[in-house]
């Protein structure tokens, strides 16, 4: 699966759009740099999940990432 919309953090960090693996690993690393939480592959594939279901019941882009 490709993102097809940014992907916010809460601090303001951004994922810019693209492949689901390279969007995990750029989730994964921001989490752990930034907030200190080590994600999981799966921790960060429900993060761009979750943001997709969002965005479809909104219908507009969805805030994204660790909350802390």
């Amino acid at each position: 699966m490709k993102t097809e919309r940014p992907l916010r953090c809460d601090c303001g960090y951004e994922v810019a759009p693209g492949p689901e693996a390279e969007v995990v690993a750029a989730i994964r690393r921001h989490a752990w740099q930034a907030h200190g939480i080590a994600f999981s592959e799966a921790d960060a594939l429900l993060v761009v999940l979750r943001a997709a279901l969002e965005r479809d019941d909104r219908g507009g882009p969805a805030d994204a990432g660790p909350r802390g």
